[in-house]
C-alpha cells in the first residue's frame, strides 16, 4: 500500500480524475471502467470508510499501474526515437534494431494476418489482461516468430500503408538542413 492513513474519506477519484494518460492510446474510458469496478467491489466488501479508501487506492494502483507503465515506456521510446531521428549520424544498437524488427516485422503483420494473434492481443489492448500477457502464451509467440521468419516480400500486404516520407526523406525533398547527403 502506498498510504496507511487516508487524507479524505468517502471520496474516490476514478478514471482521468485519478490517472493521467496520453490520450493517443485511448485508455481513458477503459481505465475509468476498471476503476468503477474496483470501487463497486470495495464498497461492497466493507462498510469501513478507512478500509474502503485504503483498498481502493491499493487495488487501483496495482491493477492500473501496469497499463500506465507500459504506455509510459511507449511514450519514452517515441521521444527517444524522435530525438535520434534528428541526429543524422545516429545508428541504433542491435537491441533497438531487434525490438523494432520484432514489432514491425513480426507482431504487426502477425496481428493483421493471423486472427489468433489478433485475438490474443485484444484483451490487453482493452485492459482486460495485463500488457504483453499474450507473450506468455507459447502458441501465440510461435505464431509471431513464424511471421518474423517469413521474408518481407511474402507479407508485404500485412504492413500498414505508409502515409508519407520518413523524416530524412522529407528533409531531403525539402532541401532542409539535416537531410542525409
Amino acid at each position: 500500500m502506498r498510504s496507511s492513513k487516508p487524507e479524505v474519506l468517502g471520496f474516490f477519484a476514478v478514471g482521468d480524475a485519478a490517472l493521467r494518460t496520453n490520450p493517443l492510446y485511448g485508455r481513458g474510458c477503459s481505465s475509468a471502467v476498471m476503476h468503477a469496478h474496483i470501487l463497486a467491489e470495495v464498497l461492497t466488501a466493507t462498510p469501513d470508510p478507512r478500509i474502503r479508501a485504503l483498498q481502493f487506492e491499493w487495488r487501483g494502483f496495482n491493477e492500473l499501474r501496469p497499463f500506465w507503465e507500459a504506455l509510459r515506456q511507449q511514450d519514452l521510446g517515441a521521444i527517444r526515437r524522435a530525438k535520434n531521428e534528428q541526429d543524422p549520424s545516429y545508428k541504433p544498437r542491435l537491441k533497438a534494431r531487434l525490438i523494432k524488427s520484432f514489432t514491425d516485422d513480426a507482431i504487426t503483420p502477425a496481428s493483421r494476418g493471423d486472427i489468433k494473434v489478433l485475438r490474443a492481443l485484444m484483451p490487453a489492448f482493452h485492459m482486460l489482461e495485463r500488457p504483453a500477457a499474450f507473450l506468455m502464451r507459447p502458441i501465440i509467440v510461435a505464431r509471431i516468430l513464424w511471421m518474423w521468419a517469413k521474408p518481407k516480400a511474402s507479407k508485404r500486404h500485412l504492413y500498414p500503408v505508409k502515409l508519407g516520407p520518413d523524416r530524412a526523406e522529407m528533409l531531403r525533398q525539402l532541401g532542409l538542413k539535416g537531410a542525409p547527403a
